[in-house]
């Protein structure tokens, strides 16, 4: 095959990924627009899990657990679409998101991964964590408001 063949291969999978991934989002967020949010920065996390992860050997099985993982992860954020963010669905979701974290930590201690890839996912997959915690808990980000106590300081005398 040659290069001109590749690129329109190429064109055409970018056509078909985002015209399917459009509906799997419009259908995402008709049922929840928090869900899609799950779903579709999921989807890009194991998208880069998989990018990252082709650098490492064939045989190392810590390249497949972390591919597992990122399938595992996109499973989960189907099933918050399928029922509601339920307190175990949501449990699921964050213990995978963890156990990809201490992978990644694993592969950057073992050199397989540079550091940047490791900080720019780690983080990632944290703040996805810390969004499903606090949908878990009814509160988002974006809505919590600090009162005037947060900011009061005892006097030292």
């Amino acid at each position: 095959m040659d290069k001109e063949q590749r690129l329109e291969r190429a064109g055409h999978e970018i056509r078909y990924q985002e015209k399917v991934g459009g509906m799997l989002l419009d259908a995402f967020a008709q049922n929840n627009p928090r869900t899609a949010y799950v779903y579709k920065k999921s989807e890009k996390l194991s998208i880069a899990l998989y990018l990252v992860t082709s650098y490492i050997g064939n045989g190392e099985k810590l390249k497949v657990s972390l591919r597992e993982r990122a399938l595992d992860l996109l499973t989960s954020a189907l099933s918050l679409n399928n029922g509601g963010g339920s307190q175990e669905r949501i449990h699921t979701m964050r213990s995978c998101l963890f156990e990809i974290v201490s992978l990644l930590h694993v592969s950057y201690a073992a050199s397989y991964i540079s550091e940047m890839n490791f900080s720019v996912l780690s983080q990632e997959l944290l703040q996805l964590a810390r969004f499903l915690e606090h949908e878990h808990e009814g509160t988002s980000p974006v809505e919590q408001s600090l009162n005037a106590d947060f900011f009061s300081v005892d006097l030292l005398s």
